[in-house]
């Protein structure tokens, strides 16, 4: 996984899927720990929709 989808990655789990974590949860490591326990289809899927959708732009 390169960078950038990492990155796009991490702007759609802290948005989406780790919105009502607690603040203090709220940064890359916990992002990346979610990421990591996703199977990888998942994640091609999530960075696919991610791209289609434009979430970088956001």
């Amino acid at each position: 996984m390169t960078y950038e989808e990492r990155r796009l990655l991490r702007k759609v789990v802290l948005n989406v899927h780790m919105q009502y974590f607690p603040k203090h949860m709220l940064n890359n490591r916990e992002a990346d720990k979610l990421i990591d326990s996703l199977i990888p289809e998942t994640v091609e899927e999530l960075i696919k929709v991610a791209k289609d959708k434009k979430v970088d732009q956001i």
